[in-house]
C-alpha cells in the first residue's frame, strides 16, 4: 500500500524524469518479489508436514523472516522520504525558476 501510493505520486508529480521512474519502479518491485518469497517460506515453515523442524527451529525461522521483513518496510520508508524531498526540492526550485522568469519577462 505505502509502495503503490509513493509510486504513484512520485509518478504524477513531474518532479522526476522517466529513468528515475523506471529505477524507483524496479526498487519497488524488488522489494514485493523480496516479500512474495519470504511470505512463501513463511507458509512453508507454518504449514504442517511441509518442513520437519522443532518447534525451536520454527521460532527462530519466523523471527529471521520478521526482522527481514522489517529491515525491508524500514528501507521502504527511507527510499520513500527520500524521494519525497527530493520532489519537493525540485518543485521549490521550478518555482523560483518561474518566478525569476516572471520578473524578469522571460515567460
Amino acid at each position: 500500500k505505502e509502495y503503490k501510493s509513493a509510486y504513484s505520486r512520485f509518478r504524477q508529480s513531474g518532479n522526476f524524469s522517466e529513468s528515475e521512474i523506471r529505477y524507483m519502479g524496479r526498487v519497488y518491485t524488488k522489494l514485493f518479489n523480496a516479500s512474495l518469497q519470504q511470505l512463501d517460506e513463511l507458509l512453508m515453515i507454518l504449514t504442517a508436514n511441509q518442513v520437519r523442524m522443532s518447534d525451536d527451529e520454527r521460532l527462530t525461522a519466523i523471527d529471521r523472516i520478521y526482522g527481514q521483513v522489517a529491515d525491508q518496510l524500514s528501507f521502504l520508508r527511507h527510499f520513500n522520504n527520500s524521494n519525497t524531498m527530493l520532489g519537493l526540492q525540485r518543485a521549490g526550485e521550478q518555482h523560483d525558476v518561474d518566478v525569476m522568469r516572471k520578473i524578469y519577462g522571460l515567460k
